[in-house]
């Protein structure tokens, strides 16, 4: 009887450490990524067309803090722009970076350029912590942003900051309009969601209007100009859908009209792009609202896709939903090729999450 007793006891243990083991192996299987990840092959005959590259660092938080709310933050060391000579000396490469408040609480696109290239506007998201502080509760904690900075970036690898700007509560997204001389920028504010501001022939910030995109509208996190300059798109209501706006600027005012009623695109919208005919609106879907869990959004999210909304007004038409692909895990950016033929996302995938 005891020895039966005992083989039950060792049956139902064992039973318990394979369902145990099942459960971790398909945790595991789900932090894998699902999408094939192409080898990089060095060419060295590849050379870049562009005149400079720039980069925005954070130094307020390590990527992990979204998951501990632990900055990690090493003293001495700030928020920087960084500007890069190229085509790029290998041996000696054209450097220079200055201090520029920003952060990498939003998506990517906190730099814009001038059609020109002569100056960069970098808006701050949020700003720095005060010394001492290296945790938070909860990483939405961080402090609210209100910058605006401009930055000649005309001498190359010497950069120099011309004037850093309030602007308003959090700004979180900036575009540059096609002719150069409207700044569009996303706020946190109830009945200021939008800034539109007018740029001087110098560089410098002009004239500012505050518009509000309509009720319940203050979560809209990204905005874009069309190719024409006369559109708009925004993508709000929590990150899940896109508002197609008419923008007009007679005599120094500035207004704008909603086209139709915002369409419902997905699950959890990042910055969108239009396509160089202006046909299209793509836009990324990070999926991190698949489940009624945060942790398990964040935790096991399926991979994301990339949108392609067909956008023409003149027609008539509605914008809608033309295509949809599967990409990478937490698709934050992409980038098109001058020709536009190709895609390339940057995925965040899952370094969100804490080292354990």
């Amino acid at each position: 009887m005891r020895v039966l007793k005992s083989q039950w006891l060792r049956r139902g243990l064992l039973a318990g450490v394979g369902l145990l083991l099942a459960i971790l192996l398909y945790g595991l299987l789900q932090l894998i990524e699902p999408v094939r990840i192409a080898p990089t092959v060095f060419n060295p005959t590849v050379t870049f067309t562009g005149r400079s590259l720039l980069v925005a660092s954070d130094a307020d938080m390590v990527a992990t803090a979204y998951g501990d709310a632990k900055l990690d933050r090493v003293a001495g060391i700030e928020d920087t722009l960084t500007v890069i000579d190229l085509p790029l000396d290998t041996e000696q490469p054209a450097i220079a970076s200055i201090p520029v408040s920003n952060s990498v609480m939003s998506w990517p696109q906190i730099i814009a350029v001038s059609p020109d290239n002569q100056r960069a506007y970098v808006v701050e998201v949020r700003s720095r912590p005060e010394d001492g502080i290296d945790e938070f509760d909860d990483i939405d904690q961080m402090p609210a942003g209100r910058q605006l900075s401009v930055i000649d970036i005309s001498q190359g690898s010497q950069p120099r900051l011309i004037e850093s700007v309030d602007v308003g509560r959090n700004p979180e997204h900036i575009s540059i309009s096609p002719n150069g001389e409207f700044l569009a920028i996303n706020l946190s504010e109830p009945g200021r969601e939008l800034l539109i501001v007018a740029l001087q022939a110098d560089g410098r910030l002009g004239e500012r209007s505050y518009l509000s995109v309509g009720e319940n509208q203050e979560d809209n996190q990204t905005v874009i100009w069309h190719p024409s300059g006369r559109y708009l798109a925004i993508v709000q209501d929590n990150n899940h859908r896109v508002g197609f706006y008419q923008i007009e600027t007679a005599e120094g005012d500035i207004s704008i009209e909603l086209l139709s009623e915002p369409l419902e695109v997905g699950n959890y919208l990042s910055h969108p792009r239009f396509t160089r005919d202006g046909r299209f609106l793509l836009v990324p879907d990070l999926k991190w609202r698949t489940r009624n869990n945060d942790t398990l959004n964040f935790l096991l999210n399926p991979p994301g896709e990339l949108i392609a909304i067909q956008f023409e007004p003149e027609t008539g038409n509605l914008p809608g939903v033309v295509s949809r692909i599967e990409v990478g895990l937490s698709p934050e950016g992409f980038a098109l090729s001058p020709d536009n033929s190709l895609i390339a996302t940057v995925n965040m995938r899952r370094t969100y999450l804490p080292s354990f």
